[in-house]
Order: structure tokens, then sequence, then C-alpha cells
């Protein structure tokens, strides 16, 4: 009888702790996931522009063409942005380095889109070299948004798009998100100037 009820009492024991394993590897799968998720992207062609509807940080802000360029940023500041307004409209002087000799360089006019926070309908021009030559040619569509107004001395996060018709005839898109600092943004200290950004060590992810 002594040992019956033993083994009925090991039993128990043995399903509880069973049952306490299965729960904690519940638990530790949930919060496995913390990368950050990739960016959402719309679908570009010549037919629907990627920037038909008013682009917003984290949406409509990032499109892609058939042909699309993406990798891992490297650990160099060594990229800049130059957003000036020109009357109506703005330019961007955007170039962006792969730390491997790579290079490209966009020279673009925008139209505003909403204000202070975003600029769609880029044209222009783009030359680039080594990983990204592909994107020499030119500019057919492009993009920029930031996550909060632009103000003088307050930092914020932005993000681009740009597509690039080249010599071969491929319609090629890149995109790319960073960190503006502070002093980057109206660095002449007033929302009445021209110059909105002036970011000359910046760090761009290409992902």
């Amino acid at each position: 009888m002594r040992r019956r009820w033993t083994r009925m009492f090991c039993g128990l024991l043995m399903s509880l702790a069973v049952a306490c394993d299965s729960g904690g590897e519940g638990s530790s799968s949930s919060g496995s996931g913390s990368s950050s998720p990739p960016a959402v992207t719309t679908a570009w062609s010549v037919n629907t522009l990627g920037t038909s509807q008013v682009p917003a940080y984290g949406n409509s802000c990032r499109f892609e063409a058939t042909n699309h360029v993406a990798m891992a940023g490297n650990t160099d500041a060594d990229d800049s942005l130059a957003l000036v307004k020109n009357g109506s409209g703005y330019l961007l002087d955007l170039t962006l380095a792969d730390g491997a000799g790579g290079y490209v360089t966009f020279t673009l006019e925008l139209a505003q889109g909403l204000a202070l926070r975003s600029y769609r309908n880029g044209t222009g021009t783009a030359q680039g070299a080594g990983a990204l030559a592909s994107l020499s040619g030119a500019v057919q569509d492009a993009a920029l948004c930031f996550e909060s107004k632009l103000a003088p001395a307050e930092s914020t996060r932005g993000e681009f798009s740009v597509v690039v018709l080249n010599s071969a005839g491929d319609y090629v898109s890149l995109g790319g998100d960073f960190d503006l600092a502070a002093a980057a943004v109206f660095p002449g200290g007033s929302t009445s100037d021209d110059q909105l950004v002036d970011a000359s060590a910046l760090l761009v992810d290409l992902e």
C-alpha cells in the first residue's frame, strides 16, 4: 500500500515538473523576437509611383522597384545629407558610402509633403561606384521623411527612398534610415532659414 502511494506521489510531482517546464518554454519563445522588424515598403512601378500618396515616416516613405539594393550600414559616420529650401521646392544632396569603396551621390529636387516632416516626388541625378554602381543614372522618384517635425536643435529619426533609371535601362531603388543629431537641424537656429538640415557625419542603415 505504502509503495502504491509513493508511486502516485512521485507521478504527481513529475507531472507538475513537466507542466512547469512547458510553461517556462512558452515564456521564453514568446519573448525571443526582439530584433527590429524590416522596413515596411510600397511596391514601385512607372505607372504607380511610390510617392503617389503623401509620404510620412513609417508610412509610404519606403518603396521598392523591381531591382532593389539593400545592405547593412557600415559602422562609420561617413554619409552626409543636406536639405535646403529652394523657392517653392527643396534641394537634397545625399551621399552614402558602404565602407568598402562603394558610394552613391544623389542631387535631388523635391516637393513638400507634410510641412517640415516629409518631402516627395524627387527627381535629379545619381552617381554611384563599387557595390552601388547600379544606382548611377536619372532619379525617377524619391522621398524623405522625418519622425517628428523639424525644429532647431531637436534630434529626430529619418528615412528615405530613391528610384533610379540606370544606363542599362533598369529601375533600381535604394532606401535607408538614420538618426539626425540636434545640431544638424536648422543649424542657423531658426525655422525661417533656408538650410533645414546639414548633417556631414551621418550613419545610414541601407536595409
